[in-house]
């Protein structure tokens, strides 16, 4: 959780009052999942209920913008399984 709050910082940081910050919270915690244990939460997870195409789309934009790795307590190098 502490991983993905990061991510979320880095990445969506600048929009605190977007509509879409719960949106981009959950797309965070779906992409750590997914990234640190090879599954993640199901679509009925999402608070606004997206298409299975808006979260591939915004998993890859957490894959290809986030860092490879927090300096700090924690060193979780950043590394998704592409199917």
């Amino acid at each position: 959780m502490q991983h993905a709050r990061k991510m979320c910082i880095v990445n969506f940081g600048h929009h605190p009052v977007d509509p879409y910050f719960t949106f981009y919270q959950e797309i965070c915690y779906s992409y750590v999942c997914k990234m640190l244990h090879s599954y993640g939460p199901r679509r009925q997870h999402f608070s606004n209920t997206p298409t299975h195409d808006e979260i591939v789309e915004a998993e890859l934009f957490l894959a290809l913008n986030s860092p490879y790795s927090f300096a700090g307590e924690e060193d979780l190098l950043c590394y998704e399984s592409m199917e």
